[in-house]
């Protein structure tokens, strides 16, 4: 499917807001926060937490602390002890706008989209400026399948931030979707126009010219992408069903390769490599692909066998509020 975004981890790095302490103590609590800001910039998401740990038990009433420290185990997977330190945050600070909207972006990462939805709404309510929020709570509706109310919440965000260029993909995408595929490709190059890294918004450009037959089109945005992320599975993927429609057969056999290269769980690719195989009277490597479509995924049996492969749907990208590194906590 097509991809949204969500917001990157909104990031605070914190100077006197919040300083109660003494001047000592403020300073090793500033130094153990500017320290875990640092480690998190570098990825080094474990060394990140243990100097929040520290700048927490300095000052337990920290709130940044516990809202960056919420954004590092995230970054680990640790979806439930980011949560709790999202609210945390929230009981410090009240109207920490941020940590709504990160802890809404993890709630929904656990699928629970009726919480996300609720703190993208309180989020909504303390920023005057919520574009973020509306792009994150439309990525819920769409979630959801409620198309119309997605495409209100990314309307408004781009009302707030014309040159939001994750809202225009995640609006192409809902468009996709709608099958309004003039509007989704409007939108996929408004985007690109914006950023043209934006590896997203190419891969689902590819898609919405798949499904228009422009194969060449569709080529050259997948393997656009692919230039912009290397380890993208899904532009692979999408470049191999372009080729595959277009009759390279060879091409889209090693771009379904590398896809499963890129990405051994996917199922549906092997389950669609296996089709191809088999059409080529490859029947021995088609036989391996369907076993291990159907031991991934025991659904995947009937389609492996017998189902024709269907089209690409676009992604939509999913934004992250980003994190506290040059941001103050509001109030």
């Amino acid at each position: 499917m097509t991809s949204f975004s969500r917001l990157p981890i909104l990031f605070l790095c914190i100077g006197s807001l919040f300083a109660q302490k003494s001047e000592s103590s403020e300073g090793d609590v500033q130094l153990s926060f500017h320290a875990g800001n640092k480690h998190f910039s570098k990825s080094k998401y474990q060394a990140a937490i243990g100097e929040y740990n520290r700048s927490i038990s300095l000052d337990p009433g920290f709130a940044p602390a516990y809202f960056n420290r919420g954004n590092a185990r995230r970054s680990t997977g640790d979806t439930d002890q980011a949560i709790a330190d999202y609210t945390q945050a929230i009981l410090l600070k009240p109207r920490f706008a941020s940590a709504y909207l990160n802890r809404g972006n993890a709630r929904q990462d656990k699928g629970d989209l009726d919480g996300a939805i609720a703190d993208f709404n309180k989020a909504i309510e303390l920023n005057p400026w919520p574009a973020f929020a509306f792009n994150n709570r439309g990525t819920v509706f769409q979630s959801k399948k409620d198309f119309k109310r997605a495409m209100a919440d990314y309307d408004r965000a781009l009302a707030i931030d014309p040159h939001f260029a994750l809202a225009y993909n995640n609006r192409g995408t809902v468009r996709h979707e709608m099958r309004d595929l003039e509007g989704a490709l409007a939108d996929y190059r408004k985007a690109i126009q914006l950023d043209g890294r934006y590896a997203s918004a190419y891969s689902n450009r590819a898609v919405a010219r798949t499904d228009k037959n422009d194969l060449d089109g569709a080529i050259a945005d997948a393997s656009r992408a692919i230039d912009i992320n290397p380890k993208s599975a899904k532009a692979y993927q999408i470049r191999g069903r372009a080729r595959q429609a277009k009759g390279d057969i060879p091409g889209a056999i090693r771009d379904f390769r590398k896809t499963i290269e890129l990405a051994p769980d996917w199922a549906m690719v092997h389950q669609e490599l296996g089709l191809l195989l088999r059409a080529q009277g490859r029947t021995d490597e088609a036989a391996a692909e369907f076993k291990t479509a159907r031991s991934l995924d025991r659904k995947t049996q009937a389609a492996a066998k017998d189902e024709p492969v269907k089209t690409a749907s676009p992604g939509v990208d999913a934004t992250g509020a980003a994190n506290a590194d040059d941001r103050s906590a509001e109030d």
